[in-house]
């Protein structure tokens, strides 16, 4: 997961016991169950594996119920079976006694009460409307003013554009930020990127890591009727955000983005090695000259004169120093987060970066 960019951790502590108790550690049964997991993790919007969601993964993959109660429930039914012939033979029995023990009946004397005296009829008060248990204090349902008007940047925003905040149009601008132009009819967006030389980076984060990574992304926002709609962050400052949505441009508050955008991004970038590979120490390949060759270059330094294939310790401690410096997840992998970072200080590769917002 940190190779592939994970900035946090996604499976919790609880989560990897119950994980290892669903699969007695068997690599294949982590695998499957885990990515299950993960896809549920998505689907319900979360940020976190929780053991309910490994235990639903496992109940899908496996075709058996895994629930807290799944193990209990034979024995519950059988102690139900049991105590419920245990109360039917004791009510016989509390029957049957009762049965031989009833004494003769007695004829109930209907004249021993003396009739009450007539008197004038006393009306019973009904409750008023100032009785405390029929009226209470009256609850002012209006939303305070400060929260209308927070919401009435983005709000009317993707009302007005509805029709114009579909994946399709956001990849459209997207790809028009790259000098592309994104064709709706013949590929998925992420195979034409491919196609031109771009790869898609599916992440969730904060707008810090946006900034960070510095290129226009597709922001997935959701509005209060539950509705999802993509657009395009194109320029970013510390209190404001410039979101691209066909040809125009809308400047809105970072706070006002904060109540519609959950941390789901995507973006394009240019690899400069072969199938994008990712870096990881010890590994031998051609490309890891590449990766010498550039964090000499950004950080005005020579290349160490070692065996410029392998990603040695040596090679590790500076792309560490590098991932300290750019305030990245310092673990000495070399993943796409890492490589973006490089290509953006390189600067050499025309991608398009975040605008200042005026």
């Amino acid at each position: 997961l940190k190779v592939a960019g994970a900035v946090a951790p996604i499976f919790t502590p609880a989560a990897k016991r119950e994980l290892y108790k669903l699969t007695h550690g068997v690599p294949r049964m982590i695998n499957v169950i885990a990515d299950r997991a993960m896809l549920g993790a998505f689907s319900e919007e979360t940020r976190e594996v929780t053991p309910k969601l490994l235990r639903k993964a496992a109940s899908e993959v496996l075709d058996r119920d895994f629930s807290p109660w799944a193990t209990w429930r034979p024995w519950l039914a059988r102690l139900a079976t049991v105590g419920g012939v245990a109360g039917l033979i004791f009510a016989v029995n509390w029957a049957l006694s009762n049965l031989s023990q009833q004494p003769p009946e007695v004829p109930v004397a209907t004249a021993a009460m003396p009739a009450p005296a007539a008197g004038p009829a006393t009306a019973t008060p009904a409750p008023t409307a100032e009785d405390p248990v029929a009226a209470g204090p009256e609850t002012d349902t209006v939303e305070p003013a400060t929260d209308t008007v927070r919401a009435a940047g983005i709000g009317p925003l993707l009302s007005e554009q509805s029709g114009a905040t579909d994946t399709d149009s956001a990849f459209a601008t997207l790809f028009s930020l790259w000098g592309l132009e994104y064709d709706r009819q013949t590929t998925r967006a992420c195979e034409q990127a491919q196609g031109d030389g771009l790869r898609c980076l599916f992440q969730r984060g904060s707008l810090a890591q946006v900034r960070n990574l510095d290129r226009p992304v597709i922001l997935s926002l959701r509005d209060p009727d539950g509705n999802q709609h993509q657009v395009v962050l194109s320029g970013l400052d510390d209190r404001q955000a410039l979101l691209s949505i066909g040809t125009e441009s809308y400047t809105v508050s970072i706070e006002d983005l904060g109540q519609y955008w959950f941390g789901d991004y995507l973006l394009l970038w240019r690899p400069q090695v072969d199938g994008a590979k990712q870096f990881i120490p010890g590994m031998r390949h051609a490309d890891i000259r590449w990766l010498r060759e550039s964090l000499a270059a950004i950080q005005g330094e020579p290349v160490v004169p070692m065996d410029s294939e392998l990603f040695d310790q040596d090679l590790e401690s500076r792309v560490r120093d590098y991932q300290r410096q750019r305030r990245l997840t310092v673990d000495g992998l070399v993943g796409y987060q890492t490589q973006i970072a490089i290509n953006t200080d390189l600067n050499q590769f025309g991608s398009p970066r975040l605008a200042r917002v005026n």
